[in-house]
């Protein structure tokens, strides 16, 4: 549900239990659950239905669905494409009369830059934005709503999917490297995502990946949420304070997506730093978003004034 204000806020827990907080001053708000693991089809529909969920998330490897190189990366329908567990995921949404989100992680090996050092886990260097674009191609035609499922009888299509995450925590090195690179490699895979998305399915919402709440912005270490989002924006230091510089490219999405953990304390408790990313931080996002949207520094989608915020984790 998107709320007066255009905030659209998601809180996910594992499994099948959901815990949903709305920021100070929030519009309504829709929850979600991730049901990775969870179990049987039946019991991921079950847990759905009894926490009144609107929306299911789940990761999605780009490695697992597409462990060899597609003949034709855009086609959903190249035989190199394992989309199995993904249309399971779809279906249980749909029995659940939830929306599917996804959001993606893991570059296949032969979607990585070369020379992969060994301090780099397998899937996060330097991937390849161009056929991460492609990529997400394929996955918004196949669940366009057209696609004949290819479990139901004839004429049955796989529901559509029309809520679109990119590249999980990129602030995170377990995900995205070099460190050095990663707003840069973000913010070209997410504009190849996006418009990719966009030209299957004009009305879908392409958010911004998801960011991890915590980091030391440090060289070679996780960068915190807030700093992350500054400089994907094209921002010159803290947004309390701060300047816009000329953005060679401008990065474009319908939500920013953040990963709002509180380790202690409850839902207004706020992490140490300022640029950190606890539920209590919530506010902080939307302003820094309302910041950088009042300077135009932000591609946004379907003419919007205002981004969503999502908050999963």
């Amino acid at each position: 549900m998107v709320g007066r204000r255009s905030a659209f806020f998601i809180a996910v827990a594992s499994a099948a239990l959901a815990v949903a907080v709305a920021a100070p001053s929030a519009g309504a708000f829709t929850v979600g659950i991730d049901p990775t693991g969870a179990g049987s089809a039946s019991m991921v529909i079950t847990g759905l239905n009894d926490t009144n969920a609107g929306i299911s998330r789940t990761l999605i490897s780009w490695r697992n669905t597409a462990p060899t190189k597609p003949s034709n990366p855009a086609n959903p329908a190249d035989p190199a494409y394992h989309w199995t567990s993904i249309d399971a995921f779809v279906r249980n949404a749909a029995t659940a009369g939830v929306e599917p989100m996804v959001s993606i992680l893991s570059a296949p090996s032969w979607a990585e830059g070369p020379r992969r050092p060994s301090s780099a886990l397998a899937g996060t260097w330097r991937p390849n934005a161009t056929q991460f674009g492609l990529f997400g191609a394929a996955l918004a035609t196949r669940y366009s709503g057209t696609t004949a499922d290819p479990l139901g009888p004839a004429g049955r299509k796989l529901p559509r999917m029309k809520l679109y995450g990119g590249w999980n925590e990129p602030n995170y090195q377990a995900y995205l490297t070099p460190r050095s690179e990663a707003v840069e490699l973000d913010r070209a895979m997410q504009n190849k995502f996006y418009d990719a998305i966009k030209a299957v399915q004009p009305t879908a919402t392409v958010a911004l990946g998801g960011l991890g709440p915590y980091g030391s912005n440090k060289a070679s270490s996780e960068i915190q949420p807030q700093a992350f989002l500054e400089q994907i924006l094209c921002l010159n230091g803290s947004w309390r304070l701060a300047t816009p510089v000329a953005c060679p490219v401008k990065v474009k999405f319908d939500a920013a997506d953040f990963h709002p953990y509180t380790w202690f304390g409850g839902p207004t408790t706020r992490a140490a730093s300022p640029d950190g990313g606890a539920l209590g931080n919530a506010p902080d996002f939307r302003k820094l978003l309302d910041y950088a949207i009042k300077w135009k520094i932000p591609t946004l989608g379907s003419g919007r004034k205002r981004s969503r915020l999502v908050f999963d984790g």
